[in-house]
């Protein structure tokens, strides 16, 4: 398959420590309350909307954001369905926290968080986080044949090397979401191991 390897060059002789289980210490939208940050009330403020205690507005702006939630044992029902696995089955995009960092995976209906790194499958049973929100219930994506990262990709975690955005490969008879760096690398947790792609991938994009 075009683009497909079995792991990143740099991940192959690096060790895996054991995973951090603490909790991120980054800002979670939460359900209640809730305060929209200055991008999006520059955007409110060009659909001409009212901001007050309440926020009034007739654009869709505000429902295109994207926000992360914790994971408290079952799905929100607006997260975010990002592709299917091999039987059929949505899988939905998830961030853990571990090696230094926020990683982007698939959430499956087993409730594990599958995130690729070091070269392998990492699974988390909990303590992880759920992206909710778009304008669609797929959420939006821009698909990129040649590889590269697209204005407007949604960061949904990072790590020392920066941002790491959402991507989504077709491959293994479904569509599996994944993480994706700033130099064009999709790596998706699959069947034990990490995958990368080069090429051929689709990035969620606000």
């Amino acid at each position: 398959m075009p683009g497909l390897r079995p792991c990143h060059p740099r991940d192959r002789n690096r060790s895996t420590p054991e995973v951090d289980r603490q909790r991120s210490d980054r800002t979670v939208t939460s359900r209640t309350p809730w305060l929209p940050g200055r991008r999006l009330l520059r955007q409110l403020r060009r659909a001409g909307c009212m901001l007050g205690t309440l926020m009034v507005c007739a654009s869709p702006v505000a429902a295109a954001e994207y926000a992360l939630v914790e994971w408290d044992g079952s799905l929100p029902g607006d997260a975010v369905a990002a592709g299917s696995d091999s039987s059929g089955a949505t899988l939905y995009v998830c961030v853990a926290s571990g090696w230094g960092g926020h990683h982007p995976g698939s959430l499956g209906a087993d409730g594990r968080c599958l995130v690729a790194w070091g070269g392998q499958q990492h699974e988390f049973d909990g303590d992880f986080q759920v992206l909710v929100g778009g304008t669609a219930p797929e959420g939006t994506w821009q698909d990129m044949p040649d590889g590269g990262v697209p204005g407007g990709a949604f960061p949904a975690g990072g790590d020392d090397s920066g941002p790491l955005l959402v991507c989504r490969v077709a491959a293994w008879g479904g569509t599996f979401p994944g993480k994706l760096t700033e130099a064009g690398w999709c790596y998706v947790a699959h069947d034990g191991d990490e995958h990368y792609f080069t090429s051929d991938y689709e990035v969620l994009v606000e």
